[in-house]
């Protein structure tokens, strides 16, 4: 959006609040069309560390003033999922769909592996997620598990490990 000069409301606080109050999940109820998905999405952009920066999508903004958050800034990998196409006649469709999504969010991810120190138990659970055999799959936890690690990348304070957002 900022990228095409569209107009922006600086929702950057957002970001600095969840740093100065962390908690293992946070909850974010919001009516339809309320912007969850683009506050979730801002998260996702300022904390993921992809192979490509994103980092000059807070230039100028509230949080690039704050040196502490912008220390956190492009420093973890995140999970980012959403059901909203997930529309299917049947549980089994759902099923499936929803199956399609993870592994297309965890294919995001290959580049991690390199970096994790998994268990070849885990190592596969993560391979059958990634081709879509989620039934195979003991849990994705284990894969999230391994992100929180202290040996793959220590977590400095105040983000903790374990943090979890939500959206409704």
């Amino acid at each position: 959006m900022r990228e095409k000069e569209f107009y922006y409301v600086d929702k950057t606080h957002l970001i600095e609040q969840l740093l100065d109050n962390p908690s293992q999940v946070s909850l974010f109820p919001r009516p339809r069309l309320f912007g969850k998905t683009l506050n979730l999405s801002m998260l996702r952009y300022f904390f993921e560390q992809t192979e490509t920066s994103n980092r000059g999508l807070f230039d100028g903004l509230a949080v690039s003033k704050n040196a502490e958050a912008m220390a956190q800034q492009w420093q973890y990998p995140v999970i980012y999922l959403t059901f909203k196409d997930v529309k299917e006649d049947t549980w089994e469709k759902c099923y499936r769909k929803i199956g399609m999504i993870l592994a297309e969010e965890l294919d995001r991810h290959l580049f991690w592996l390199n970096q994790m120190e998994l268990h070849p138990r885990e190592f596969v659970d993560f391979e059958a997620l990634t081709m879509n055999q989620a039934e195979q799959a003991v849990s994705v936890s284990r894969f999230d598990a391994g992100l929180d690690d202290q040996s793959f990348r220590p977590l400095s304070s105040p983000v903790q490990p374990g943090i979890r957002l939500w959206t409704v």
